[in-house]
């Protein structure tokens, strides 16, 4: 299990091979771009509250919720387009992503 909360964040990548990975992103400037991959687990990634994301969330076997949305079996895949700055890529190759707004 691995969890980052990175406070700069221009453009990071975050990988992890098997397990649970957690990003929160409620540190990061606005204009920030993140990755985040995982080969076989659950993947979370908590934006800022008020943010408006553009998500490019994909999972070769497995499902995807993001903001309220969901996709799941093979390939399955969710595009968000945010009108904010903050830009996130989550791509899982087993498992599931989890994408949600901070408490």
């Amino acid at each position: 299990n691995h969890t980052y909360v990175p406070t700069t964040a221009v453009d990071d990548t975050y990988k992890l091979g098997i397990g649970k990975l957690t990003v929160d992103l409620t540190q990061v400037p606005r204009n920030a771009h993140v990755s985040a991959s995982l080969g076989i687990g659950d993947l979370r990634v908590i934006v800022p509250r008020n943010a408006s994301p553009t998500i490019d969330a994909r999972a070769k076997a497995g499902s995807v919720d993001a903001l309220g949305r969901h996709d799941d079996g093979s390939h399955a895949r969710l595009v968000i387009s945010g009108a904010g700055t903050l830009t996130v890529d989550a791509n899982v190759g087993a498992g599931h992503i989890e994408v949600v707004r901070a408490s």
